[in-house]
């Protein structure tokens, strides 16, 4: 089942959730802030649950974004779940990498997101 949202959609798995980023929504401050409010919203209702946050759709992020992204981590884990990172291509690989950020995330492969249920 697919719940649509302004910046983004979900997929509703047995026990996980996959959120997939909407690029034409996530741009600028105001886009971050909102996407922040529904997100984080969103998340309040998943405890437990495992979720992978789909970046296909993404070309780059903001600061601003990855300041957010720690933040929905700390939400999920302290809810009990665990956040995983799928999509990302060459260039944002190589931002995880600089920032280290690749060691605070787990980023899987597509293949293994689409098949995941935990």
């Amino acid at each position: 089942m697919t719940a649509p949202h302004r910046l983004f959609t979900t997929e509703d798995h047995e026990d996980s959730l996959r959120i997939c980023l909407q690029v034409p929504g996530i741009r600028g401050p105001e886009s971050i802030s909102q996407l922040d409010r529904e997100l984080t919203q969103w998340l309040s209702l998943q405890t437990g649950r495992s979720v992978v946050l789909d970046f296909s759709d993404l070309v780059s992020v903001t600061s601003d974004f990855l300041a957010k992204l720690i933040g929905w981590q700390r939400q999920i884990v302290g809810a009990g779940g665990n956040l995983r990172l799928a999509g990302l291509n060459s260039d944002l690989r190589e931002l995880f990498e600089i920032t280290r950020l690749s060691k605070r995330f787990e980023i899987i492969s597509d293949d293994r997101a689409r098949h995941t249920n935990s």
